[in-house]
């Protein structure tokens, strides 16, 4: 991993490259995002909400590998996940595509270290002439101090 952002990459990718997503357009958040409007398909942004870093205990000690002593921080990144659905659809379907995340992130052996994942309700954002949902995908991981992750 050469930056948080990755993390964020990642995940996008991950859930780009899955059949249960065919329909859906996966974006990375920034202040620059801009979604078509009136929407025609599903989309769902993808960004760093926060980020905590803690140093393993005695001085980011966190244990032997191969006989090598590691030092290094856990991580605990929130991602923020909304979804939006175009208002032609049923705004229901923010609860599927929610469900189809939370399940497809957790089919790939728990690679992200996925601690929770919630959503929020459904709102509609005249805006962009949608419904969406905030969503929240909390990972924990941990990073010695040479860059390993674990």
């Amino acid at each position: 991993m050469d930056s948080f952002s990755d993390i964020v990459d990642t995940i996008k990718e991950y859930l780009s490259e899955s059949d249960e997503f065919k329909d859906v357009i996966f974006l990375i958040s920034s202040p620059a995002l801009k979604v078509p409007n009136p929407m025609d398909k599903i989309h769902v942004s993808l960004g760093i909400k926060k980020i905590e870093i803690s140093q393993g205990a005695f001085s980011g000690y966190l244990g032997l590998l191969e006989e090598n002593e590691l030092y290094g921080d856990l991580n605990d990144i929130d991602v923020s996940m909304k979804i939006y659905v175009p208002m032609n659809m049923d705004g229901e379907n923010c609860y599927d595509i929610f469900s189809k995340t939370y399940g497809v992130l957790l089919e790939k052996d728990n690679t992200f270290n996925i601690q929770s994942i919630k959503c929020e309700k459904i709102e509609f954002d005249n805006k962009f002439s949608a419904y969406t949902m905030e969503c929240e995908i909390k990972i924990s991981m941990l990073i010695g101090h040479d860059g390993m992750e674990f």
